[in-house]
């Protein structure tokens, strides 16, 4: 199927470039790269500017983020000179809304992925299915070994378009329609894109309100995961399931061990993966794993106990896999956990508060 660049793309969802208002010009402050301060908007121009208030001094920003006059936004200086470049952090109310404001943004993502299953189930014609392909290539399915599962997720989840079209520019030469093609159809948000600008009449008219709030939703997963790598060495990536012919998202939350930087180096660092699905069969399933070097230990939560005594006789099996690959299994189980810690919002909650003031650690 023929595709196209959309008439306007999104190039980053989280870039604000400044510009001195008429009465400041000249005398604009210098930002130093890799400053991280506190901007009010006051007033929004249009849907692509907004005059903030930095410093004491008015500069117009030109971004895609949606703005309204009284928010406080927490930006970091990428670039000073005469084109200051910032990035957006989050908002700035106060350091104790950073968590909640976090929790919001993914809570909104995870509410457009619910209502994506909706448009791929209930949509018609070609882009429909290549949505569904897009999502589908990049999901895990049942009996099939998926070795290369994290790098698709990442690939294929629209959550490096913007890096993915900032190279793509950066060639030579202009890319062939081919070229094209299957740059956009092998990224979701480049697909949902594409949809939006392509107008498909009937059902996809239809379709094309629920399109733009899966968009938000991924836009809002992108500035969470930009303010929580920053902070605190994290990111949480939607996981979709195909089975059956249906699809469904579970979330996967990866720490890096930022908090151990310094005391630690690289190698000696603890990685935590936790995930959380809900699958046809046994129901939501919860797993956390602490990664040490080549040593692993973990613990899965379901709800009900026929399915601990399930995943139980399945963890020798499990043990010798990860044994063949190379890792020392020092210990992992299985428990039933309570309904809210197998939430969604209990994930998003573990993402966004610091390593030290964490209430619920399943690793033992």
């Amino acid at each position: 199927m023929p595709v196209s660049f959309p008439p306007s793309i999104l190039v980053s969802t989280s870039r604000v470039v400044l510009e001195p208002s008429r009465e400041t010009a000249g005398r604009a402050p210098r930002l130093q790269a890799g400053r991280v301060l506190t901007a009010e908007v006051l007033r929004v121009l249009s849907e692509r500017s907004a005059e903030l208030l930095i410093d004491g001094r008015k500069m117009t920003a030109k971004t895609f983020l949606p703005l309204a006059a009284g928010q406080r936004l927490l930006l970091r200086v990428e670039q000073g000179g005469a084109r200051q470049m910032l990035t957006f952090l989050g908002e700035a109310d106060s350091s104790a809304d950073v968590p909640r404001a976090l929790v919001r943004q993914l809570q909104t993502h995870a509410a457009a992925q619910k209502m994506l299953t909706r448009i791929i189930a209930d949509t018609a014609g070609g882009h429909a299915a290549l949505l569904k392909d897009t999502v589908a290539a990049g999901s895990l399915q049942s009996e099939i070994p998926a070795p290369d599962m994290l790098g698709r997720l990442i690939r294929n989840s629209g959550l490096l378009w913007e890096a993915k079209l900032a190279a793509l520019a950066d060639q030579n030469r202009a890319p062939s329609p081919a070229v094209v093609e299957r740059f956009v159809s092998s990224d979701l948000k480049g697909v949902l894109l594409h949809m939006l600008s392509g107008g498909e009449t009937g059902a996809f008219e239809a379709a094309a309100g629920p399109l733009k709030a899966v968009l938000n939703g991924l836009e809002q997963q992108q500035m969470a995961n930009h303010l929580l790598m920053d902070t605190m060495g994290r990111c949480i990536l939607p996981v979709p399931v195909h089975w059956g012919g249906t699809i469904s998202f579970g979330q996967m939350l990866i720490d890096f061990g930022k908090d151990q930087a310094e005391e630690r180096s690289k190698e000696e660092r603890v990685f935590t993966v936790s995930f959380l699905l809900s699958l046809s069969r046994v129901g939501d399933l919860r797993a956390d794993v602490s990664v040490l070097n080549n040593g692993v230990t973990g613990m899965f939560g379901v709800a009900e106990e026929w399915v601990r005594q399930e995943v139980t006789a399945q963890l020798p099996e499990l043990r010798r896999r990860l044994q063949a690959h190379g890792f020392t299994v020092y210990d992992i189980g299985c428990k039933v956990l309570p309904p809210e810690s197998l939430s969604e919002a209990t994930l998003f909650s573990q993402a966004a508060v610091p390593s030290g003031d964490r209430l619920l650690n399943l690793v033992i």
